[in-house]
């Protein structure tokens, strides 16, 4: 369980570094007229989102929000 834990809040603050990166390239590049880092900025962004959602889940609370009954499936 420990285990479980850590790995999703390790997932979580790497994709929220991974945000706080991006968003300091893209700032660093409206500074500095350089197109390069406004790229790799918006890069990081995309993929420390990407990040979070599969960390999500993934976690411990992914099977909690699934029900397993077959109510609005269309099946009786």
């Amino acid at each position: 369980m420990l285990s479980i834990l850590a790995k999703g809040l390790f997932g979580r603050a790497l994709g929220y570094g991974g945000i706080l990166l991006g968003f300091w390239l893209l700032y660093q590049a409206f500074s500095n007229a350089n197109p390069a880092l406004g790229l790799l900025g918006g890069a990081a962004i995309l993929a420390s989102m990407y990040l979070i959602v599969v960390n999500r889940r993934q976690g411990p609370a992914s099977d909690a929000t699934r029900s397993t009954d077959n109510e609005g499936d269309g099946t009786a």
